[in-house]
């Protein structure tokens, strides 16, 4: 498996191996500690500490209200103090409405030690409410 070098290089293969289903390879890259921030009005929204809260809690309530959800990342920036930015879109359908729907997000990381120590997430929470209440 390639290494990562570079921060970005390190976010760039965590949604690499996210999207391919890659459990352990992506776990590998993240802090046991790590907070996880997602904004209050997505489903499950809120903050979250360590792998297991995140893994384990996190992901599967939030996803149980998708029928498919993809959050494809269209660019990356290095910033200062080992924190990345990912412009991107989340492509998902609901349950309820079988048609692709695209969002978009910023999503900010903080490495440390070669390992995403923090995620913080910025999207359009009012669009997520009105297609998971219509």
């Amino acid at each position: 498996m390639h290494k990562p070098n570079s921060n970005v290089d390190i976010i760039k293969d965590f949604y690499f191996q996210f999207k391919n289903q890659n459990k352990q390879s992506y776990r590998d890259l993240i802090d046991d500690n790590i907070e996880w921030i997602t904004m209050e009005c997505m489903p499950n929204g809120g903050r979250y500490i360590g792998k297991s809260e995140v893994f384990e809690r996190y992901f599967p309530a939030m996803l149980s209200n998708f029928k498919e959800f993809h959050a494809i990342a269209d660019e990356y920036s290095d910033l200062e103090n080992g924190n990345v930015l990912v412009l991107g879109r989340y492509a998902i359908k609901t349950k309820k409405h079988n048609h692709d729907i695209n969002i978009p997000f910023a999503h900010i990381y903080k490495i440390r030690n070669k390992r995403i120590h923090m995620f913080r997430q910025y999207t359009d929470t009012a669009k997520f409410h009105r297609i998971l209440t219509d």
